[in-house]
């Protein structure tokens, strides 16, 4: 991040914006968890689980410095031929 931000040499210096795909857990991360896909939380029907597993993904997420994720996300699957409908 410093040296995107370093005016030094350039015209323009840019920030660098990192996201991390961490959807069900830090799976970039060495020993972190990684939890069902949604449509296996959502069959759990247990609200208070899913609350438990997006704090102890957003405290993986700060330990690697991590602060913008692909994450939660609410997806309704209109099409079963989809293929991926598991991600809903």
């Amino acid at each position: 991040f410093e040296a995107s931000v370093d005016p030094e040499g350039v015209e323009l210096a840019l920030p660098i914006i990192w996201g991390i795909d961490a959807v069900h857990g830090h799976a970039n991360l060495t020993g972190a968890v990684v939890f069902p896909h949604n449509i296996g939380l959502g069959a759990a029907n247990n609200p208070d689980l899913i609350e438990e597993i997006y704090k102890a993904t957003a405290r993986e997420l700060r330990v690697s410095g991590h602060d913008w994720t692909f994450a939660p996300t609410l997806a309704v699957p209109q099409d079963d031929r989809w293929g991926r409908t598991y991600e809903g």
